[in-house]
């Protein structure tokens, strides 16, 4: 009889009716979710971080481990407001400008607002696997403190960066918010929608959002190129390999560096460590051609001198800058033009 009596009740039958319909459409979600992702990380535009925030990191790290095959090769830069493209629409970033001259590659911009060489480091170990080329902007070597949170990392690579582990209690109960996919993939789903959470998404673009509800895709403007603005791009490189005892001092004044090296090395990549003059971390002509010579033809650094009218504040790049920098990371001379 209680069970009739439920069965009578609006309110439960309603209830019952969306857990079913909750239940039918969580099937759906997979296929959804795939469908979404595509058409962002791989036929879409090229991929930028909606605000240059985190929400994205671990949405587009795990699509990239999940599918380590591309359409066509991938190339990512990394790095922090200056590969971001802060003051820059889209269209006009550094990774933009090269997508342009490189259609047969797949470019990624996953560099973020403040991010040093060590978030780099690690995201790239997450991803290595998935991805051809790495273009990396040497500044500082932090890791940011969020990351646990975001991607897989190693014990070893969050002591050695002293990173808070993740909460106990929160990966405990991960494993059961997991069982309905709704949840545990509503951060892809937007992430592949916005390339940000729905809400921030919302309110950055609030003045346009009804025309983009009626035009989903961007109109991207190409960036201005000036060929009167030209990157002096240099890579230092020893006559010879350097010797057991000049590559261990190597690797104690520069060893985050040369663990990068190794890693992308070990993986057959291509990595290319954007030196700025005067921003980046020091680093010695010598100590930087025995690097090159070191770790040939996998990982190379490239000392990037640009002229006052390539930037707007002596280091963001303009747009005419980026265009010019991406056409040097381009020329046919530079030692990863030929993929080893």
């Amino acid at each position: 009889m209680f069970h009739i009596g439920l069965m009578r009740d609006r309110a439960f039958r309603r209830l019952l009716l969306v857990v079913l319909w909750l239940t039918a459409a969580d099937q759906l979600v997979p296929r959804t979710l795939e469908r979404l992702e595509r058409a962002r990380y791989e036929s879409g535009p090229l991929f930028r971080f909606e605000n240059s925030d985190l929400f994205s990191l671990g949405p587009l790290v795990s699509y990239l481990r999940e599918h380590p095959r591309g359409d066509r090769p991938r190339t990512v830069f990394f790095g922090n407001s200056v590969i971001w493209g802060y003051g820059l629409d889209a269209a006009s970033t550094l990774p933009s400008q090269y997508q342009r001259l490189a259609p047969g590659e797949k470019v990624f911009n996953i560099a973020i607002n403040g991010f040093q060489t060590g978030s780099s480091y690690l995201i790239s170990k997450a991803i290595i696997g998935s991805v051809d080329r790495l273009f990396i902007l040497r500044q500082g070597e932090a890791a940011d403190p969020l990351l646990p949170r975001l991607i897989p990392l190693e014990r070893s690579d969050m002591e050695a960066f002293k990173l808070p582990k993740p909460d106990s209690m929160e990966r405990a109960l991960v494993p059961l918010a997991e069982r309905w996919r709704l949840y545990a993939l509503t951060y892809r789903i937007q992430s592949a929608l916005f390339g940000s959470s729905t809400r921030q998404y919302i309110y950055l673009h609030k003045g346009d959002f009804a025309r983009r509800l009626l035009a989903r895709a961007r109109a991207e403007t190409p960036g201005v190129s000036d060929p009167a603005i030209e990157i002096q791009l240099t890579t230092p490189r020893s006559a010879d390999p350097p010797s057991p005892e000049r590559l261990r001092r190597l690797r104690e004044r520069c060893p985050l560096l040369c663990d990068f090296g190794d890693l992308i090395v070990l993986h057959r990549k291509q990595g290319v460590f954007l030196q700025i003059d005067g921003y980046s971390e020091p680093i010695s002509e010598d100590d930087a051609g025995a690097f090159n010579a070191a770790f040939a033809p996998y990982a190379t650094i490239a000392v990037i001198r640009a002229p006052g009218a390539a930037t707007y504040d002596t280091l963001h790049l303009t747009s005419a800058g980026a265009a010019a920098l991406a056409r040097a990371l381009l020329a046919d001379d530079v030692p990863w033009a030929r993929r080893p």
